[in-house]
């Protein structure tokens, strides 16, 4: 889970709004875009968190993770996001299911992600 958080951190730093529109964002309908938006809003303002939604491949953990290490990995991946959000050239690049996101929403959406893993354990 840690380790997963981490990798999810991670990508939204190094996510540009230079990248553009992801290729699955970019091949939407108008009626799918707005739903998207909608799920956004929604989830952004009430802080839930879909279940079940597939994670991509990207931020899946690797078959051994170790909880010290993950633990670490975590720690650094919110240090270097919370500098990213203190620098006021950063850019931030696209959810590639929410669409386009400002530092402070990616903020939002970390902590609700966050929130929805950690109550497994809870």
């Amino acid at each position: 889970m840690c380790e997963h958080l981490a990798r999810a951190i991670e990508t939204t730093i190094r996510g540009s709004a230079a990248d553009g529109l992801p290729t699955r964002w970019r091949n939407l309908s108008s009626f799918q875009r707005a739903q998207r938006w909608f799920i956004k809003h929604a989830m952004l303002l009430t802080g839930w968190f879909p279940a079940g939604a597939p994670a991509p491949e990207s931020v899946r953990p690797d078959d051994e993770a170790d909880l010290e290490k993950s633990l670490k990995y975590l720690r650094a991946a919110i240090f270097d996001f919370e500098r990213k959000m203190r620098d006021a050239s950063a850019t931030w690049g696209y959810h590639s299911m929410l669409g386009r996101m400002t530092g402070r929403l990616w903020r939002r959406f970390h902590r609700i992600h966050a929130k929805h893993h950690f109550s497994f354990v809870r």
